[in-house]
Formats: structure tokens, sequence, C-alpha cells
């Protein structure tokens, strides 16, 4: 049954039970303080919603406190162990999740509870997001947005190995749902993807100088498995199978009875890096499987003005992602909150003449600076404009323009002086 203590009433006296009168002062100048008073009872504990009945069943923990605590993780850099232990036997942590002294937590249910959030994080950032934009009064007339690359965990594959372990994946799930299936296959195909413990493989037995006939090998089984179960109703259903399809069509070539691997042009930056996470992309550089995060924040007209930088915007994309392909949704998503720049700054990646004219189509200025190499001779820039009637006054020489045209649909200008 779906638990969350009601805090919408503040309490009357102030929960100093466990701390000297000392103690508590010092702690209300710490982000403990801060996460109780500003932002426990303003988690989304609907998130929750789909996965416990509202009136049927045992009582879960408080929903409240349990979305805190995975906040405070994240803030303070936790592992599972130290959450879990600061979940249990820290003052600290129990004030500000505003829970008692006897509460307990395993490391089982923590995990239980995590899986069940997975995928709301949006939802809980906008909900704090918005919270302390009210508390601030803040100011999100300017922001700036950039972006960077998040390494994974995951392992560098050459492209046997990539093809071996897709090919892995497969069979285990085919093992797993249709064993009578599985059983069916070849002893030397499943001997060769699933060796017994300590068995010596079918990829260990050859040199290095047989790796493309190797890899040629790989391609041949995993064609084979494509052509065995295309046409069944089940397993070709399985996300290991659209893997299977998804490399020999973007890798394998067949032309009549010879097989070869090449990465085809279209698929150059999007195909498979690793079958463990099938949304992972190697970077421009291919130095890691990575993502691309985009961060937008607030900012003021200068360096020295008093303007708390929040962050108003978190987005995750393929490491491949351009960044102009980013401006206008993200401009959108500020929008929807509420909290949409007059003027965005970012630098030359997001900058395009389609940008700049949707960013003003939505009342946005979008200031970055050109792209490029500074052209020869004048530039636009060296060119004294009339800002009222959207026109070139006079040339970098001083000398009036006879003409002006202007292209409506781009608000482009060519101009012949004299």
């Amino acid at each position: 049954m779906r638990y969350s203590k009601c805090r919408l009433q503040l309490p009357l006296i102030e929960n100093i039970q466990m701390f000297h009168v000392k103690h508590f002062a010092r702690l209300k100048k710490t982000v403990y303080h801060t996460f109780i008073e500003s932002i426990l009872s303003y988690l989304p504990d609907s998130v929750f919603a789909k996965c416990f009945d509202s009136s049927i069943g045992r009582p879960t923990k408080d929903l409240k406190s349990i979305l805190g605590l995975f906040l405070l993780q994240a803030m303070l850099d936790l592992t599972d162990i130290e959450t879990v232990e600061a979940f249990t036997f820290s003052d600290t942590f129990r004030y500000a999740l505003d829970i008692p002294r006897d509460e307990y937590l395993s490391e089982r249910s923590y995990y239980y509870y995590r899986s069940r959030l997975l995928g709301q994080g949006g939802k809980l950032f906008e909900s704090i997001l918005r919270n302390v934009a009210d508390k601030l009064k803040l100011n999100f007339t300017i922001q700036r947005k950039d972006s960077t690359h998040v390494k994974t965990w995951l392992k560098n594959m050459s492209r046997l190995e990539m093809f071996s372990e897709t090919i892995k994946k497969f069979l285990h799930e085919l093992n797993t749902r249709h064993p009578i299936i599985f059983s069916r296959l070849s002893d030397e195909l499943r001997n060769k993807y699933l060796p017994k413990e300590d068995a010596f493989t079918w990829f260990a037995g050859h040199k290095p100088s047989q790796y493309e006939q190797c890899l040629v090998a790989a391609a041949r089984d995993i064609l084979d498995l494509i052509g065995r179960f295309n046409e069944h109703a089940s397993v070709s259903t399985f996300d290991s199978f659209a893997l299977l399809k998804r490399i020999a069509g973007e890798q394998i070539h067949v032309e009549g009875e010879t097989v070869s691997v090449k990465l085809r042009d279209e698929a150059k930056g999007t195909a498979l890096a690793n079958p463990h996470d099938p949304d992972a992309r190697f970077d421009g550089y291919r130095e890691a499987v990575k993502y691309q995060v985009q961060i937008t924040e607030t900012c003021g007209e200068s360096k020295n003005d008093a303007n708390p930088r929040i962050i108003t915007q978190v987005e995750i994309n393929q490491a491949n992602t351009a960044d102009s392909t980013t401006l206008v949704p993200g401009l959108e998503k500020l929008d929807s909150i509420g909290l949409k720049p007059e003027i965005m700054l970012t630098d030359n990646g997001y900058a395009s003449d389609e940008n700049v004219l949707a960013a003003a189509e939505m009342g946005v200025t979008h200031v970055a600076p050109p792209g490029g190499e500074a052209p020869d001779g004048f530039g636009v820039v060296d060119f004294a404009l009339d800002e009222e009637a959207h026109t070139i006054d006079h040339c970098p020489m001083g000398q009036t323009c006879s003409e002006n045209r202007v292209v409506e649909k781009l608000k482009k200008h060519s101009v012949i002086s004299r």
C-alpha cells in the first residue's frame, strides 16, 4: 500500500530531539536543513502510483523519504552501501528525510525502490526546479546552454567481440525462454558461443592472423540465425534478435556465396557499439562509448551579477547528436515549464540560420559566435546597419549603399555600393 507522510502543515516545534542546541544551530546552516525545509515535502511521490495500490497491501516506506534518499545520494556522491548506512545510522540524514531513529532500510529494499523509480528522473527534476524557482524568485531571462560527453562503463569492443557477444546474448535469451528450441541448435554453435566453464573456446583457439576469417564466420552465424528464426512468431520478437538483424543491416554484405563485413556509409556514427546498451554510441573521436548531456543554466549579464546559476534543463542524447539539433526542442521544453528565457547564449556549435529564426519566433534571442573561419577581407559585421529599416547603411569604406536587396524568407541581404 502506498504511504507518504503528510508534510503540508509545518510543525509547531522544530524537531531537535536528536541534537544539542548548538549542534542544531549548526545544522540549520547545512544542506540537510535546506532539504527538509524546501525540497522534501514537494517531492512527487505520484511517480510510484503505478507501482503500489493506494489502499491494499502492507504499507510502503515513506515514499517522499525514499525519493529524498536517492537525491541526497546523488548530491553527496555516495555509493549504494554508503547510502543505505546513512539512512540507517546518520542523524543528519534522518533529520533531512524526516524519519525516526528506529527507521530501517535493507539493501534489498533499497534496490527494490530504486528499480521502481527508473525512468522517473525528469518528473523529480521539474518538481524540485519549480519549487526552487519560486523560492528564489529566479530570474531566468538570460540562460546559457552547452554540452558534454559522459563516458559509460561499457567495454570498447572490437568488431569480432561485438558480433560474438550479440550472438551470446541471443542464445542466452533463447535458452531462457525456449529451451527446447535452443536444444535443437547444433552442438558446434552452442559450444562456440556458450562453452562450458573453463573450456577451450573457439575464439581463443585462433591466431591474430585469422581475425578476418573468424569475423566472417561469426557474420555467417548471424545470417544463419536470422534465416532460421526470422519467421518464428515468438523468437523474432526478442530484443536480442533485433540486435542480430541490426548488425546484419549495418555491417554484413552478401554477394552470391561471398560474405564480407564492412560498415555501411549510412550507418557511420549510429552503428551498434555494444549489445548491452544499444543506444550508446561512439563520440566523433571514437575514443569510448558515451552519451551526450545537454545542460542549460541561468546566468547574469556579467560574471559580477548576483545571479545563482540554477540548472533549468538536463537532456540526455546519443553521443553523435549534433548540438544544433537540440536548441529548439530545448527551448520548447523550457517554455512548457514556464522557464523560457529571453536570451539564450551558446557556442557556435548551436548556431545556424534556422535556429536563430526559430528562436526568434518563440520570442527568444539566440546569441552565439559565428561559425567557421573568418572571411578574407570584410565581413557582414563590418557594415553599418540600420536596425529600424533592416537595411545596410554604408560599407566599411564609408560609401553609402545605393541598393539593398532582402531575401525575406532567410532575412539575408544583398548589397550594391559605390
